[in-house]
């Protein structure tokens, strides 16, 4: 089968997911240029000047920020990488790395490279690689996280 990819300007949206409550925002993204890409019957799709937010219970948690992004249509899951800047208002947190995944499934987010942390409670930094719920309150390495969730 043929890939295809088919490039766009400047776009936003949102990623739904089913779960136990029914249909839940995941994640909104606004994008300066996007590429959507068909192989074997999967859709992907890149984003350049990411811009958005993360959702917990429909409820937008954390403003993120990064250069490029990634979508993942089977998924939802939403990576991101390039001056990852994230920001949560209650209570105040901005965690910084090179690549951060989020997992609407799982309500993990998981930074790496040159991670940092910074909050009105602690300050964390500088970490190969940090987890984190959405809205920054629960944040360890992964082998501890796993344990505390």
């Amino acid at each position: 089968m043929p890939v295809i990819t088919i490039g766009s300007g400047s776009g936003e949206g949102t990623r739904y997911i089913e779960s136990a409550k029914g249909r839940e925002a995941a994640w909104s993204a606004k994008w300066d240029g996007a590429n959507v890409t068909f192989e074997n019957g999967g859709i992907a799709g890149t984003m350049k000047g990411v811009e958005g937010d993360i959702y917990t219970d429909n409820v937008a948690t954390t403003h993120f920020i990064s250069e490029d992004g990634e979508a993942e249509k089977g998924t939802a899951v939403l990576r991101l990488s390039g001056n990852v800047k994230v920001h949560c208002k209650q209570p105040e947190a901005v965690l910084t790395c090179n690549s951060l995944e989020w997992d609407p499934r799982t309500h993990v987010i998981k930074a790496k490279g040159n991670v940092s942390l910074n909050s009105d409670r602690f300050q964390f930094g500088v970490f190969a690689e940090l987890w984190s719920n959405a809205d920054l309150t629960l944040v360890s390495t992964p082998d501890y996280f796993k344990n505390v969730k």
